[in-house]
């Protein structure tokens, strides 16, 4: 519940998270973080997991800045992202419904969680196969 309530501050206020990027020390990249595997989705809105309602079953990030989804019924959708500031702590993806506007809220070799910007509703993402 906490955490729900920061990241509702957060986001409404537009607040930097410093988000830790280090791995035993080592410092890590960012965009190899999201970009080094595909990743399976589960999304939560208002606190519950709206996942199996979502046609999303994974999305893959690519270094130059494209994207694919995966959908339930194996159709792929091309998309393309990029980050929207310095700190590699916000990130646009743009898709065929437009484009949307997130807070990574943790990135780690484990997972990758992003909320969006306008309504709130958070992405999960965890490398595919954990």
């Amino acid at each position: 519940m906490l955490f729900r309530t920061l990241t509702a501050l957060t986001v409404a206020l537009g607040a930097h998270i410093p988000l830790p990027t280090h791995a035993q020390g080592v410092p890590m990249d960012r965009t190899a973080l999201i970009t080094s595997r595909p990743f399976d989705v589960k999304i939560v809105a208002n606190g519950i997991d709206v996942t199996a309602k979502s046609p999303v079953l994974s999305v893959k990030y690519n270094a130059d800045g494209s994207g694919t989804r995966t959908l339930r019924n194996g159709a792929s959708i091309s998309g393309s992202w990029r980050f929207t500031n310095d700190e590699k702590t916000k990130i646009e993806v743009q898709g065929p419904e437009g484009t949307s506007r997130w807070i990574v809220v943790e990135l780690n070799e484990r997972i990758y969680r992003k909320v969006n910007l306008d309504t709130g509703v958070e992405f999960i993402h965890v490398p595919q196969g954990q």
